[in-house]
């Protein structure tokens, strides 16, 4: 029950826009009941919010004049009376009894808190008798109920409040009094998010026949309705629809609205966020905590926050000590006995269930079309791994064993049926856990390995299976492993930096740099400016070591094998141009497609530009949409400078990009963003600076920050829901938009594995080739190892040294036996290929062959 509590004490946001009632102030019309300063109050619905929110709000001091609680219990009257018909000040009564209670004089006042379908019936028999009504939200489900109750209640002279304790937080207040001090411009957009975890609540509203719309999405608009008054609601558009989630855009008093609700999420925390975009400033507010934590930046013209402002540089706090549901028995108490109009009564009321009527309409809609949709695609998949099993066992069966599984299948409709069920149970299992062996597939579903294969061969020939892994939470690992396995791609990075201004914090070379004790400490140190290797030029990788591992990647493409070339960096590739054109040459003359990634500080010159805009692909690396942040991120420090900007950086693609058009050049040219907590909310906005710079593609990666929380995985998704529904409706055309890292970190619902793994399977796929000449198949064996007395080793990870006796062909060929490397140093792409391998190693054990994988792929991986 304490999470109830902690969910009321959660502030909320309001702006100083809102348009109050212009009666709200003034007495109420008809005849009005005595209303006494030592009331007794009747309470109709006694379950968990009943009890533990109203029943103990009204304990509290502040309602110390309610002298009787007649408390009217349902089906669970059994465990109200024992718990509270002793208890001082209450009396307990059953719901048949309701009427009759109310035929009590002293009864001043009605609180309803029962399933939102009654509440029409219950507070008109109230108002009929008399009484003051507090009902609950939702009101009402039907506008012309509403309007009825709204008038009964007018023409008797009471007092009838909905309860939206949002519209009463502490937190409103503030934002109101912010919002009023600022110069916050013209309200562009908003953005709504309420994701209540509490378990139980979707299995409620199904219960009572109604939906998140009702008991979510209505919180949602009553905030909306706060922000900007009564207003006219148009354009709804529902973008998303499913029992436990809803997100849809609207506009409302002409300002664009995104409104998201979300229940019962596994393992989650409660997620409250509210985004307001002005013209001249963006005011984001975190409302799952105990106290609110505001945000404020500057907006620039073209929408994109260019910088913090100066005011409030970092977010603050402010602390409440009255919860909202406080706050609104004040205040509905304080209408009964001031004879006034209440905040959440009237036409505020009645505009509140006009517009959730009209959004429940719509999600009704939706909600029936997709649930048709994907239940003609399952019942398609069904059909289809039904008359593929069919086939697929009868022509086994001329060399099964007569007692094998596969025999008892094909036997009857029935028994093939339960092999379509058991094969759907054996997808979702990979689904959820890609990288799960056949073996513990198999004990955990009770299957055979021989039945297992055999599903697994059909799984490959069903293309809505295909479909499931690519739509799951897991899609990343699909995508890596049709890359590396089904296509058997491979790929050679050569890393050519030798410094780098930048220090980010997810950088693996920073963290390694750093480290003091016996580990990975990087080839140098950071100087104070920059990170930087500590190799001179002839300790380089030669010209003609380079030929001799192309010509190699030649005759490995020859055969039939896709290969590319990736220039990088452990550091930055431009620090050193020559060797750059020299491998992009020497690369593009075989026939090699090649990339090159790079932070673009140095592709500032018509020289560097030239040479990147040789290449197939220039990526560019930026996580910053504004000057301050983008000194933070890098952690710049004493570094800063009119070279090493945001601003220049953004000059650069912009000249990249007209360089391009003027060579006629087919480069392709995108950023890579590196998803941190800093930088969450700016997702959409740096898709949209892409789009208008005229780039080709955006990659978004979140899985280089370890200390994300749940919050942060929620708003990464969110913004990824966004830009996906911008997508939709065609603000991206021209624009690539890739989010990367779906497996693990990003994926809220999965548990990073745990483990170690043999780097050396690894060189089967891809290897990087470090700017000394050292062969390793994973990211962290570019890093010398270093000893506490500071002695300088081989790293554990190095297949060995390009010179000329040693080429990649033979470094591959020969049978070097590295050290395990644990899961958390792999890159999040290396992990995915790392786990693949080890599945596969282990299904080979069990029988199961590399051209009998669940995963559509090429027959075998050779080098």
């Amino acid at each position: 029950m304490k999470n109830i509590i902690d969910l009321l004490e959660k502030t909320s946001f309001s702006n100083g826009l809102i348009k109050e009632d212009a009666d709200f102030s003034q007495k109420m019309p008809g005849e009005r009941l005595p209303v006494t300063q030592s009331l007794e109050v009747a309470i109709l619905g006694l379950g968990d919010w009943g009890q533990q929110v109203i029943l103990r709000s009204l304990e509290n001091t502040p309602f110390s004049f309610i002298k009787q609680f007649h408390l009217i219990a349902g089906e669970n009257y059994e465990s109200v009376f024992t718990q509270f018909s002793k208890a001082p000040k209450m009396q307990v009564y059953r719901a048949g009894e309701y009427e009759a209670v109310l035929k009590n004089t002293s009864i001043s006042a009605v609180i309803i808190s029962t399933p939102c379908q009654t509440h029409y019936e219950l507070a008109k028999i109230a108002l009929l008798a008399g009484k003051h009504v507090f009902v609950e939200k939702t009101f009402v489900l039907e506008e012309t109920h509403a309007a009825e109750l709204i008038s009964l209640a007018q023409k008797k002279g009471l007092t009838l409040m909905v309860g939206y304790e949002f519209m009463y937080d502490d937190g409103f207040s503030e934002t109101r009094d912010l919002i009023k001090g600022l110069a916050f411009g013209e309200i562009t957009e908003i953005e709504l998010y309420l994701f209540n975890m509490k378990k139980g609540a979707l299995s409620n509203n199904e219960k009572y026949g109604t939906s998140i719309v009702n008991h979510h999405v209505t919180h949602l608009l009553s905030i909306l309705q706060t922000l900007l008054g009564v207003q006219k609601m148009d354009h709804i558009d529902l973008l998303e629809a499913e029992s436990e989630y809803v997100r849809l855009r609207l506009r409302y008093g002409g300002v664009e609205t995104t409104l998201v609700a979300a229940v019962d999420l596994p393992n989650r925390q409660n997620y409250r966020t509210a985004i307001i975009r002005g013209t001249e400033k963006t005011l984001e507010i975190a409302f799952d905590g105990p106290h609110p934590v505001f945000t404020l930046k500057k907006t620039s013209n073209a929408a994109l926050i260019s910088a913090m402002d100066e005011e409030y540089p970092r977010p603050f706090q402010q602390t409440f000590t009255t919860t909202s549901v406080q706050r609104e028995f004040e205040h509905f108490f304080d209408c009964m006995t001031q004879n006034r109009r209440p905040l959440s009564g009237g036409q505020t009321a009645l505009h509140l269930v006009k517009m959730t009527d009209q959004i429940e309409q719509s999600y009704q809609r939706k909600m029936r079309v997709e649930q048709k949709q994907f239940a003609d695609e399952a019942a398609q998949t069904r059909q289809d791994i039904l008359q593929i099993q069919k086939t697929f066992l009868l022509e086994k069966s001329q060399d099964a064993d007569p007692s094998s599984e596969i025999n008892t299948l094909k036997r009857n409709e029935t028994e093939a049926f339960k092999g379509v069920e058991t094969t759907l149970a054996v997808v979702n299992y990979l689904s959820n856990k890609p990288y799960a062996s056949a073996d513990e597939i198999a004990r955990h579903l009770n299957l055979n390995l021989d039945a297992l294969k055999t599903i697994y061969q059909i799984m490959q020939r069903v293309p809505g299976v295909q479909k499931i892994f690519s739509r799951g939470d897991n899609y990343d690992y699909f995508k890596v492993v049709e890359r590396f396995f089904e296509q058997n791609h491979y790929e050679v990075t050569f890393f050519v930096g030798l410094s780098c201004p930048y220090k980010c914090s997810f950088c693996r070379m920073t963290m390694a740099s750093q480290e003091k004790k016996e580990g990975y400490l990087g080839q140098g140190e950071i100087d104070g400016r920059s990170l930087r290797f500590s190799l001179k030029k002839p300790d380089l990788l030669k010209y003609h070591e380079v030929v001799k591992v192309l010509d190699g990647l030649e005759d490995m493409r020859d055969l039939g094998r896709p290969v590319t070339v990736k220039i990088s960096g452990g550091l930055e590739p431009l620090s050193d141009p020559e060797r750059v054109a020299f491998i992009l040459e020497a690369a593009k003359k075989r026939g090699f497609p090649v990339r090159i990634y790079s932070n673009g500080i140095l592709a500032n010159t018509p020289d560097k530009r030239e040479i990147v805009l040789s290449c197939d692909d220039f990526r560019i690396s930026l996580n910053a949409l504004n000057e301050d942040y983008f000194q933070d991120i890098y952690r710049l420090g004493t570094t800063k400078s009119k070279k090493i900007s945001y601003a220049n950086i953004e000059t650069t693609l912009r000249e990249l990009v007209a360089e391009r058009t003027r060579l006629a050049s087919k480069t392709r040219i995108g950023i890579n963003y590196v998803v941190v907590k800093g930088n969450i909310y700016e997702m959409w906005l740096m898709a949209a600076l892409c789009r208008d710079i005229g780039l080709d593609y955006i990659n978004f990666n979140t899985d280089y920050c370890d200390d994300f929380d749940d919050r942060a995985y929620i708003a990464i998704d969110q913004q990824i829901k966004k830009i996906k529904t911008m997508q939709r409706r065609g603000d991206f055309l021209s624009l690539k938009i890739e989010f990367g890292g779906a497996l693990l970190k990003n994926n809220v619902f999965a548990n990073q594995p745990q483990g170690e793994f043999d780097p050396r399977s690894m060189a089967k796929l891809k290897v990087f080739v470090d700017p000394a000449g050292e062969v390793t198949p994973v990211h962290e064996g570019t890093y010398p190892f270093r000893t506490s007395e500071g002695k300088t080793e081989q790293n554990p990870y190095v297949l060995g040294k390009l010179s000329g006796e040693t080429d990649l062909k033979g470094l591959l060929k020969e049978d070097h036996a590295l050290s395990p490397i644990e899961f958390r140093y792999l890159a999040p792409f290396e992990l995915i290929l790392g786990l693949e391998l080890i599945r596969e190693e282990k299904d080979e054990a069990s029988g199961i062959r590399a051209t009998d994988s669940p995963y559509r792929r090429s027959e075998a991986i050779t080098t």
